[in-house]
């Protein structure tokens, strides 16, 4: 047979094949990782500077919004602004609004306008939309004019941006760049209303979530144009000539259960006569772009990070450390738990530990310490700060301890055998090293926050430089030469230069070309070095950031004001957004997602929810089950509808779900199991390994114990969170409601095949008193368990403790779980679905299911002859030698095969086309 008829044999097959239809694909796309910002255009708004904003603030997406709101339109977006709409939203939109709200991770920015001529439509239609979606912010009946800060008239009122300090929302972002005022023309004050209705004034009384942003100055009163009245600044006692009178024209309002912030403004920042994005006016220059970029990079980083985790700080001084300002810092930034080491360093003393900040010591650690911070660190998710000296006085001694310390670790990064000096940049001495915040930008681990608020430098009261080392110890210039993960973050001026004062010289930075007077030179002074593999961030310093003869936390010095307050909190709050939650990796491969209907979160059909308002609806509603990948780790994505408020604190992020994952591969030679962990259910076809997400508290694995946990069908464990840096289970910090088990490929076998592994996913309720750690389902309802139990189930100890089962239908969940036998106490037997196709994988029979009467008349035998009668009477024989018969009556339940004859005879057509072909062939 020649090249030409097997390329005919080979055409002839591809056609045939694609006549076959194909499992649905699942791939993963490099989506646009901007987040979007709307601008609504459809209710009399006017897009005066928003060409000019879009084309200035381009790391986001825009979109302009000219037709109804609707769902659609707002499927996309994460931030919405509506710029002084002159009508109402429709009944349709308002609804379509809170819908889209209620997803969470939104922006909804309201900006009003004055009562002057058609402001109370404005007004109106601001107020209205913001009592509908259940908002405590609203726009005052007034207007606000200033006689002293203006831009040539009292109505083109200037305002200041001081937000009220939250660190853990990012608050401080908004002032970045900001020095001049911003321009509100004609604009309204922003006042609130408490759950009765009873209005609030925002400059005296506040409550949970205020955030003020943006103040007039204390020379504005209040004007009334159009009644009614001002609900709070009545014109008699804060109108003209009442005296000085500050009010807050924008405010937000944080809803922390959903992560959703509302702003309201008495001023448009896009549309209206002159907006707020404007950058001169009247002579007068403004800050209006910078403000208006500061508002939407804030937005960003609350869509996009979510409020800053709360972590454990702990501050060592039990290595001659001094603890100067340490007070100051605990006192001032409190979004951290902080904590004192004076002791031996133990695995103990760690054990609640997120960071740990070594600063200066004089002394090195001993051999057991260094061992009980390896360890430590080999749990992952966390930061170890390593600060030294210079080589001045005794600053050898801490050089010493610390890049011994690094170098026991793995570190690459060092301490260079030198000091900095700068006779140019400094507080009055030239060892009063003045720096700058420049770090690297990595988006990924959000080194841009580093240098928020950040406009003044930071002093290094005799400092050392950074170096580090690779892998045959050869020492190298951060300045000029890096590796994968460095980060540097903290430079000198390039006045500087080196010195040295005790042997031996420096590793890098010889004084004969970087002394004094060879130059300028410029030198990183912190740095960080991220590890990827288990998360987490050795950041090392050539000064502390507390303690020592001036730290780095100085606010001035000699009359020179400094940002170093600014910098430990930036560096703290960076820290606890790298290492608070896992951070999803940048680029996941999606290898499958299956859909879960909503709404069949009651188990097998007749479950109710425990009556104790934390039991949300839909917090036990599974709708989504992923499988994602990287380069060494697989990802299992299980979302619900509504994951609820974490009411109890869980440490992975929630706390009333409990998820298992039961994984058959197709690797034959693994060990199977069909129990399972406390469901009182069994698997039909087996599992190999079983992923159990719990909340996450104590030390001890699921189901003794309250961490995560992973089993292979054996019994024995395969990791635990926390204890193996391969496995992980965390709240996903991009997906809403979603649950994530981040499990290393080194974990499991036959991970090459996993799109044609099969996933049981049941979701359960979380009981830490419970057995086998799950919320029990009884016949009634009570507080604290489920309700709607079968009886008969219960009583026969089978009752499935399932709310919702993976399942393609609700009526395939209702099936699987109600497959039990109560009256001979057989447990029900479920299935799991193939991860290619999303279909449930059933007995190979198990496709039409009838009742019928059945008498047998069986024995043990090698032959089977099966007859089914009109009657529905089965009489099965069977005859073996050297056994007996038995014959029983029963009714039960058997499954009939039905053969698809289109499939068959197309099949079958193909098949002998091929054989065609090649018997034509095979002839010539």
């Amino acid at each position: 047979m020649n090249l030409k008829h097997i390329s005919i044999i080979i055409l002839a097959l591809f056609l045939v094949s694609m006549s076959i239809p194909l499992s649905p694909a699942y791939s993963s796309s490099n989506e646009d990782t901007k987040i979007t910002v709307a601008v609504d255009l459809a209710h009399g708004e006017s897009d005066k500077y928003l060409s000019y904003i879009m084309g200035n603030i381009t790391f986001v997406n825009w979109k302009v919004i000219d037709t109804p709101i609707t769902a659609e339109v707002l499927a996309d977006v994460d931030v919405l602004i509506l710029g002084q709409p002159t009508s109402g939203l429709s009944p349709d939109e308002l609804g379509a609004l809170q819908e889209w709200l209620s997803q969470g991770n939104k922006v909804l920015w309201v900006a009003g306008d004055s009562d002057y001529g058609g402001g109370p439509s404005s007004q109106q239609a601001c107020n209205d939309l913001l009592e509908f979606i259940g908002a405590k912010l609203r726009l005052e009946l007034a207007a606000v004019y200033d006689d002293i800060h203006n831009a040539g008239a009292f109505y083109r009122v200037l305002t200041r941006v001081m937000p009220d300090t939250v660190p853990e929302l990012y608050s401080d972002v908004l002032t970045t760049g900001i020095t001049k005022p911003v321009l509100m023309h004609g604009p309204d004050a922003v006042i609130w209303v408490d759950e009765n209705g009873e209005p609030h004034d925002p400059v005296n009384e506040t409550f949970d979530g205020l955030i003020r942003i943006v103040w007039s100055y204390d020379t504005a009163y209040i004007g009334d144009n159009n009644p009614p009245l001002p609900l709070v600044y009545n014109p008699l006692f804060y109108g003209q000539g009442t005296g000085n009178h500050t009010f807050v024209m924008v405010a937000a309002e944080y809803w922390k259960d959903n992560n959703n912030l509302i702003v309201v403004s008495g001023e448009s920042p896009y549309g209206d006569y002159e907006p707020m994005f404007a950058w001169e006016y009247y002579n007068v220059t403004l800050d209006g772009p910078q403000f208006l970029k500061n508002m939407i990079r804030w937005f960003v980083y609350l869509i996009t990070i979510g409020p800053v985790p709360r972590i454990t700080v702990a501050v060592d001084l039990a290595h001659g450390e001094s603890d100067k300002y340490l007070s100051y810092i605990m006192g001032n930034i409190t979004f951290a738990d902080w904590k004192i080491i004076d002791t031996t360093i133990t695995s103990d003393v760690l054990s609640d530990v997120d960071v740990l900040i070594l600063g200066q010591p004089t002394s090195g650690l001993a051999p057991d310490e260094l061992g009980a911070l390896q360890e430590w660190l080999s749990q992952g998710n966390k930061v170890l700060w390593v600060a030294g000296d210079s080589d001045y006085g005794g600053g050898p001694s801490s050089q010493q301890a610390c890049n011994d310390l690094l170098e026991f670790i793995g570190a690459k990064l060092r301490l260079e055998l030198a000091a900095v000096y700068d006779d140019i940049h400094n507080a009055g001495a030239f060892y009063r090293v003045l720096t700058r915040m420049m770090p690297d930008n990595v988006p990924e681990l959000y080194t841009d926050l580093l240098t928020a608020n950040i406009n003044k430098p930071i002093l290094m009261h005799g400092p050392d430089a950074v170096i580090w080392v690779d892998e045959n110890g050869e020492p190298h210039d951060p300045v000029n030469e890096t590796f994968d993960g460095l980060i540097r973050i903290v430079w000198s001026y390039d006045t500087a230069y080196i010195g040295d004062n005790n042997p031996p010289l420096p590793l890098v930075y010889n004084p004969l070309f970087y002394g004094q007077g060879t130059g300028n030179h410029t030198f990183v002074m912190v740095a960080a070095e991220y590890w990827s593999d288990s998360n987490n961030i050795i950041v090392v310093s050539g000064e502390s950031p507390y303690g020592d003869y001036e730290p780095m936390f100085a606010w001035e010095y000699y009359n020179v004001t400094l940002d170093g307050p600014q910098f430990l909190k930036n560096m703290i709050r960076w820290f606890a957004i790298n290492i608070g939650k896992a951070p999803a990796a940048p680029e996941l491969t999606l290898i499958g997602e299956i859909d879960d209907p909503e709404g069949d979160d009651n188990g097998i059909g007749t479950v109710e929810y425990p009556t104790n308002s934390v039991f949300q609806p839909g917090v036990f509603d599974l709708v989504k089950f992923g499988v994602y990948e990287d380069g060494e780790n697989i990802y299992l994505k299980v979302t619900v509808k509504d994951l609820g408020d974490n009411p109890w604190g869980g440490a992975n992020g929630f706390c009333l779900q409990y998820v298992h994952v039961y994984i058959k591969t197709t690797d034959t030679s693994l060990p199977l199991n069909e129990t399972t962990f406390g469901l009182n259910v069994t698997v039909w076809h087996g599992w190999n390994y079983a992923v159990l997400m719990a909340p996450g508290w104590g030390e001890d694995p699921v189901p003794s114990g309250e961490k995560s946990a992973i089993y292979l069908a054996d019994g024995s464990l395969v990791a635990v969170e926390e204890k193996d840096p391969g496995f992980d289970v965390y709240v996903d910090s991009q997906l809403p409601n979603t649950i994530v088990a981040k499990i290393s490929k080194s974990l499991l076998s036959d991970v090459d095949n996993i799109q044609n592994w099969v996933f049981v996913v049941a979701v359960t309720g979380y009981d830490g008193f419970g057995p086998m750690k799950v919320r029990t389902i009884l016949t009634e309802t009570t507080e604290w368990n489920f309700g709607g139990a079968d009886p008969l189930a219960v009583l026969a100890g089978v009752m499935p403790q399932v709310i919702d089962l993976l399942a393609p239908t609700p009526e395939d969940q209702y099936k699987l779980l109600k497959s039990y036998d109560a009256e001979n106490k057989v447990p029900a037997k479920i299935a799991g679905v193939k991860l290619s196709t999303g279909e449930l994988v059933l007995p190979e029979a198990l496709t039409v299911t009838v009742t019928v009467t059945e008498e047998v008349t069986q024995t043990i035998t090698e032959t089977t002859t099966q007859t089914v009668t009109e009657t529905e009477t089965i009489t099965e024989t069977t005859t073996v030698k050297e056994t007996s018969t038995t014959t029983t009556i029963t009714t039960s339940t058997i499954t009939e095969v039905q053969t698809d004859w289109t499939m068959a005879i197309v099949l079958a057509i193909i098949g002998l086309i091929i054989g065609f072909i090649i018997a034509w062939f095979a002839k010539k």
